[in-house]
């Protein structure tokens, strides 16, 4: 509500009143949903040196010192989709790294990357978006099936 006062003389006063409409839009906003895993594939470490697998956005393998087998790997996908009428702009978050176990052994992944435009501008969705990051695998690491989870949250703007 907004009130107005309007002096008339230094002896009389005239007061105005102006009411003015209060709105919410209450919405449903961003909606983020996985459409692939990050894999990194079969890897054979080497012996004495720990190494590296990059996955990039793209999907693109590459390898530091460790031996890339056959199978499966690939980015991780997402569908940012508008899931009600809300502000279609949006800014990701993603973690600086996260630990992949397979029983009592483990390793990091971090350095995630994707194909979010950097520097990070408000994206529109709908919009797809690939993430990769970086594998270190120890020396003689020991053989399992290691898996964890990350988190992409998607910031509506």
């Amino acid at each position: 509500m907004c009130f107005l006062a309007m002096i008339a003389s230094a002896q009389t006063q005239n007061n105005t009143t102006i009411i003015t409409p209060v709105a919410a839009v209450i919405t449903t906003g961003i909606a983020i949903t996985n459409t692939a895993d990050l894999v990194f594939g079969d890897i054979v470490p080497a012996t004495t040196t720990a190494g590296t697998v990059v996955i990039d956005p793209a999907g693109t393998r590459s390898a530091t010192t460790v031996t890339l087998g056959n199978g499966r790997y690939g980015s991780a996908s997402f569908d940012i989709t508008r899931s009600g009428g809300g502000n279609p702009h949006f800014t990701i978050v993603m973690p600086s790294s996260v630990t992949i176990s397979s029983g009592a052994n483990s390793m990091t992944v971090d350095s995630f990357t994707s194909n979010y435009p950097t520097p990070p501008p408000q994206q529109t969705a709908p919009f797809t978006l690939t993430v990769g990051a970086t594998l270190h695998v120890g020396a003689s690491q020991p053989v399992g099936t290691y898996s964890g989870t990350f988190t992409v949250t998607a910031i509506q703007q």
